[in-house]
């Protein structure tokens, strides 16, 4: 149970949902704290619980939020299991693709991480120098082609070498 928590009496004139703002920062206090599954709770709360007025900007920038918080305590299957429910609700939110990417890539799971990060270029081309980083295993000409593919509506970047 969540200790000394008050939940605010709804708000007609909160369009910015300043309800949310203040439950991420007690999750942030809570994970700062070492109280992983108060933090938990937080996000759990108000994703699956909370009945009032939500955006879908808040919705998203919780599951964000929740996933890194796995990936912090690194439970990788939960914060993929995470970004999975997210992406397929908010299927063009390119920062939750491009952190997804960035764990895959922490994981191991480059090919992955690359389908993941070609998501999130496609979706915000300001991303587009993501694709440059060393990280991908791409030259700069594979990550030029890849920008081009990406842009044409092509698939994942690929490594010299893959297949």
């Amino acid at each position: 149970m969540i200790k000394n928590y008050r939940p605010l009496p709804p708000s007609d004139n909160d369009p910015l949902d300043v309800r949310c703002a203040l439950l991420h920062i007690s999750a942030r206090k809570a994970i700062k704290s070492g109280k992983m599954e108060i933090a938990r709770r937080f996000y759990e709360l108000f994703l699956f619980k909370w009945k009032g007025y939500r955006t879908e900007n808040a919705i998203a920038h919780t599951y964000f939020l929740w996933a890194l918080l796995e990936q912090r305590a690194e439970d990788y299957s939960k914060a993929r299991r995470l970004f999975q429910e997210a992406t397929a609700r908010y299927p063009t939110h390119a920062r939750l693709f491009q952190a997804w990417a960035l764990m895959e890539s922490k994981c191991g799971k480059l090919e992955e991480a690359r389908r993941l990060i070609a998501s999130a270029v496609e979706h915000d081309k300001s991303l587009e120098p993501v694709l440059k980083w060393k990280m991908w295993g791409l030259s700069p000409a594979e990550a030029a082609a890849a920008a081009v593919a990406v842009a044409a509506g092509g698939g994942a970047p690929r490594a010299v070498g893959s297949a």
